[in-house]
C-alpha cells in the first residue's frame, strides 16, 4: 500500500515473472456499485490513457474484477 484516498487506495505492484514495478489505484466497492460508475470510468479510463505528457504518469491498463475498478 502506497497511499489511500477518499476513494480508492493506491498500491505498488511488480508483474508476475518480473518486470518494472506499477502503480495500481483500486477504487472503493462502493464507489464501483454506484449505477453511473461503469461508464463514467470506462470513459475516464480510455482518456487517460491517450495523454502522453513528461509529467504526467502513463496509464497503461485498467479493468474492472470481483466488483472492483482499478487503474495500472
Amino acid at each position: 500500500l502506497l497511499g489511500r484516498g477518499n476513494r480508492a487506495s493506491v498500491y505498488q505492484a511488480t508483474p508476475q515473472g518480473g518486470g518494472q514495478s506499477v502503480s495500481v489505484r483500486v477504487f472503493d466497492p462502493e464507489l464501483t456499485a454506484e449505477p453511473t460508475f461503469a461508464s463514467r470510468f470506462e470513459q475516464h479510463a480510455r482518456k487517460l490513457k491517450a495523454v502522453r505528457h513528461p509529467h504526467l504518469v502513463a496509464v497503461i491498463d485498467h479493468d474492472q474484477q470481483d466488483g472492483r475498478a482499478f487503474l495500472v
